[in-house]
């Protein structure tokens, strides 16, 4: 399966850095900036990871990862947050699953890419 990454956040620099990030990496990268418009698009079965923002208007990154996993239950999901509530709330939620990462704003593309990357090969 191609590497391939359905990204969906709200701020379009945070959209811009990480798909360039990975696509230098070698991923192809779907991204949305509207997660009503990234929902209508998505495709079971096309997808190997997908970014989330947590915090979003229209639809929050819970909201839409309910409605995709009723099409792909097998996806891997990568949550960002600005939280700190969120993410101390979800850290030990997430700490051990193999189809959830967490990674806390602001970004390091860098080390973002080697997250994912690793938890991908889990």
């Amino acid at each position: 399966m191609a590497r391939r990454v359905l990204l969906v956040d709200d701020e379009r620099d945070i959209v811009y850095l990480v798909k360039v990030g990975l696509e230098r990496k070698g991923f192809e990268v779907d991204s949305y900036v509207d997660p009503i418009l990234a929902l209508q698009n998505f495709k079971r079965g096309t997808y190997q990871l997908l970014i989330l923002d947590i915090k979003m208007p229209k639809m929050n990154g819970l909201d839409f990862l309910d409605k995709i996993k009723k099409e792909d239950d097998k996806i891997k999901v990568c949550f960002f947050t600005a939280s700190e509530e969120f993410a101390s709330n979800y850290k030990n939620v997430f700490k051990n699953s193999h189809k959830f990462l967490l990674i806390s704003k602001p970004i390091s593309i860098p080390k973002m890419t080697k997250q994912i990357e690793q938890f991908l090969r889990l």
